[in-house]
């Protein structure tokens, strides 16, 4: 069974993501998993209101996290998110997909998202197949329906181009 962080120590990992991202939409996906949060340690998956982050969905993808193995499910993806990543990944498995199975970086944030139960930033070196984007900034942000585990994780993008900074 998960640990449940305590407070102090998700104020810790949130100033540390805040610090971190540079994104408007990795920062406002941060916010919003805290006002959805008040005062449980993990929103739960029905606070996920997508008319509230309508701005946001291109980047988002929701992801259901498996176990026995562990993997990450697709159950949501935005346009921006597929057009980066190849096409529509609703229903494929993380651990199926070239260059996001483990042990590659976003397999790892996926994994420290859904074991900790904090928020995950970090930049991701990237490039699709035209060698397009630099990196990608991106956030797992955890969610649980029972409150006992973390069975979703919600994730924010930012691709950038070579000659963004």
């Amino acid at each position: 069974m998960l640990a449940k962080p305590d407070d102090g120590k998700i104020r810790d990992t949130v100033a540390e993501a805040q610090d971190r991202l540079r994104s408007e939409v990795t920062q406002a996906a941060l916010r919003y998993w805290l006002s959805t949060r008040g005062e449980r340690i993990w929103p739960r998956r029905e606070d996920f209101d997508p008319a509230e982050v309508k701005h946001l969905l291109p980047n988002l993808a929701v992801l259901s996290v498996e176990r026995n193995p562990v993997d990450f499910v697709y159950r949501l993806t935005g346009t921006d998110v597929d057009a980066h990543m190849g096409g529509n990944l609703k229903g494929r498995q993380v651990g199926e997909i070239p260059n996001q199975r483990a042990p590659s970086a976003y397999w790892t944030t996926l994994l420290a998202t859904a074991e900790t139960g904090l928020p995950q930033a970090r930049e991701i070196a990237y490039a699709n197949a035209r060698g397009d984007f630099r990196s990608c900034e991106v956030i797992g942000l955890p969610y649980s329906t029972h409150g006992q585990s973390i069975d979703r994780v919600i994730v924010a993008f930012e691709f950038r181009r070579l000659d963004d900074s």
